[in-house]
């Protein structure tokens, strides 16, 4: 294949200007595949829901063709909404039908809905990928699976199309922990239809070896030599971009990416253990700051905020909320320790699963060259705190263990010794191009096996 006309069709719901972590790695991935010989075809949705980085939009060349279509998912629709309000298209009386309109629609929506609640873009994109692949040279078909509807999405542009197909799982689908949740024929129906993806794929990427090793214990017919592992990294020009300022005078923590119950990123732990840091006196609270920076899970917010009050901690923990992509690579490269969280509500067993889940925000965290506090279950992400020489790992779920870790960091940076010496040979080895060109070659292997088996 001449790497100079190598197309391919890029299916990814989670792409600017959506501004959540999902959106990250197809955007780097279509930001630096041109350099290795592939001219992309995005295929996203309209609308989105928040938050929303329209910056983010600003990495893509002219290259790259970016093609939204239509959705009837009712978060697609608000968002479709709030874009129409922006430009004042709307009248008040017919926003506010429309809305009442969205919401009645969503509760019968969301009962019957398969394979995700996004799934409501998958026949506009279908019809969107078939033509996009008829009218320009697609050499391949790659499918983003956060949401898992982009899975579908590309399987059926293969089944019309006879492209090959590289699937690229950010998350768990049916092998996470709280696919349990959903009704016995739900269940079913989703598991056969991400066994036949599997089986119909050309390759299957993975992000983190925990999500490779879940599928392939639970669909056993997949050979393993099929699928591979590309993780999530960083990419350097979010730090060159950085212009540097000078440091708040306080101990600083600082922690980027959603904070919720349910799932792993629960501080409770954490606000304990600074609480007895304070009481004790070890930390003085005119000499430390914690700022969390993120989405703040809805139903979590009442308890996050009562908390705060109850351990008298809201003249040192700061919530901003969301914040665009390039404030939160600025917040990570001007505090002096960041804040890595696999911890759930669930207790100890249930936060057992989460290791090895590789929060995306570990790879940023890295290319910042901020020391890091680790409150993770043994697992992959403490060996790699460790091995690489970032920072320090607690014990989730021990408030003593959280508390001696916070007390020996503080120490370290009153006497100015706070900055790690890493490993940045290992640290490189999850730069955004060096992933690329990884991503490039399968593309290139895929494509070259098709053509030989056409021959």
């Amino acid at each position: 294949m001449d790497k100079k006309n190598g197309e391919v069709l890029l299916v990814a719901y989670s792409f600017p200007p959506s501004g959540t972590s999902a959106a990250q790695r197809p955007l780097k991935f279509v930001k630096y595949l041109s350099r290795y010989g592939w001219k992309s075809h995005v295929l996203t949705a309209l609308g989105k829901g928040e938050p929303l980085d329209p910056a983010l939009l600003n990495e893509i060349g002219p290259e790259v063709q970016i093609n939204e279509v239509f959705s009837l998912s009712p978060v697609d629709l608000t968002g479709m909404l709030r874009d129409k309000e922006k430009t004042h298209s709307l009248s008040r009386i017919l926003r506010i039908f429309l809305k009442l309109l969205i919401r009645a629609y969503s509760i019968i929506y969301y009962r019957i809905v398969l394979p995700d609640w996004h799934s409501g873009w998958i026949p506009f994109a279908l019809i969107k990928g078939i033509l996009i692949a008829k009218k320009k040279d697609i050499k391949l078909i790659y499918c983003h699976g956060q949401p898992p509807s982009s899975f579908l999405c590309g399987y059926l542009i293969k089944r019309f199309c006879s492209k090959p197909l590289v699937i690229d799982y950010d998350d768990p689908w049916t092998t996470a922990p709280y696919f349990r949740g959903l009704s016995p024929l739900k269940r079913k129906l989703i598991e056969r239809l991400e066994h036949e993806i599997l089986k119909k794929s050309d390759r299957v990427i993975f992000n983190k070896p925990v999500v490779q090793r879940g599928v392939l214990s639970k669909f056993k017919d997949i050979p393993g030599e099929k699928t591979c592992i590309i993780t999530n990294g960083f990419d350097p020009d979010d730090y060159k971009r950085q212009d540097p300022y000078g440091r708040d005078e306080r101990f600083t923590i600082g922690y980027t990416g959603k904070v919720s119950d349910a799932f792993c990123y629960s501080p409770e732990s954490f606000f304990q253990a600074l609480y007895q840091c304070i009481q004790g006196g070890i930390l003085s609270i005119d000499k430390v700051k914690v700022i969390f920076a993120g989405t703040l899970s809805p139903r979590y917010e009442r308890r996050f905020h009562q908390l705060i009050e109850d351990l008298q901690l809201r003249n040192v923990v700061e919530f901003r909320g969301y914040i665009p992509h390039s404030a939160t690579i600025a917040l990570q490269m001007h505090v002096d320790v960041l804040l890595l969280i696999i911890e759930t509500l669930e207790g100890e067993e249930m936060t057992r699963r989460f290791a090895g889940s590789l929060p995306a925000k570990l790879f940023e965290y890295l290319g910042s060259s901020t020391p890091i506090l680790a409150i993770v279950p043994p697992g992959l992400e403490a060996d790699m705190v460790l091995n690489i020489g970032v920072g320090w790992v607690a014990r989730p779920h021990d408030v003593e263990n959280i508390r001696h870790w916070l007390m020996q960091i503080y120490t370290s940076w009153k006497a100015g010794a706070l900055r790690r010496e890493p490993d940045w040979r290992e640290i490189l080895k999850y730069n955004r191009i060096t992933l690329t060109e990884k991503l490039a070659h399968i593309f290139e292997e895929v494509v070259s096996t098709q053509s030989g088996s056409e021959g």
